[in-house]
């Protein structure tokens, strides 16, 4: 009984390294926002109270490490995501396999891990990389936008194109989803590669 419950500990595994990612990619952008030069030479003066104004002068490698980060940010994010959905699948499609009417058979996790990150690698990064752009888009535009709609006054108009842009994202990724579910599914039980599946 326990040899098919083991599937649960790979969500937790993945859990773990996603969120170290994480924390060593906010420590990156913090490393990269310290590496341009603060001016504080402006004097800004509003009534009665002067102060400096501080002012970031970006430095051009600075602007590719910081793309470079966040893309890296999401992409590995995704691929952990997918990477996870797939090895439970396998594990799942090995336990299926693996019984029959006499007896329970048992998820093989270790074989799924190992057909997750050393056989399949590029078929999950190609369905999480597929993912990037609906990401991009929903980081740079569509939350700022809620964002601006939530603590302004904004017109009719434009909160209608936000609320449509914003539905419209969110049913190509879902689309994008479970094409992907489907497509590492199909993987998962046949072996094939990812366009085939």
């Amino acid at each position: 009984m326990i040899e098919h419950k083991r599937v649960m500990i790979i969500p937790f595994f993945y859990f773990i390294v996603n969120l170290t990612f994480v924390y060593l990619c906010a420590y990156n952008i913090g490393l990269i926002l310290s590496m341009n030069v603060i001016d504080v030479s402006q004097t800004v003066c509003t009534g009665d109270l002067c102060g400096y104004y501080k002012m970031m002068q970006w430095k051009t490698i600075n602007y590719f490490f910081m793309c470079l980060t966040i893309f890296s940010l999401l992409w590995f994010t995704s691929w952990i995501q997918y990477s996870c959905i797939f090895a439970i699948m396998y594990s799942a499609s090995t336990y299926y396999f693996n019984s029959d009417e006499i007896d329970v058979g048992q998820a093989e996790v270790g074989l799924a891990l190992k057909m997750t990150h050393i056989n399949n690698m590029g078929t999950v990064a190609f369905a999480s990389f597929v993912m990037i752009p609906i990401q991009f888009i929903n980081v740079v535009f569509v939350i700022p936008w809620k964002r601006m709609a939530n603590y302004s006054n904004i017109n009719c108009v434009c909160n209608c194109i936000i609320k449509c842009s914003d539905c419209g994202l969110a049913i190509f990724e879902r689309v994008c989803d479970y094409v992907n579910d489907c497509g590492l599914a199909y993987i998962a039980i046949t072996g094939d590669d990812f366009c085939e599946g």
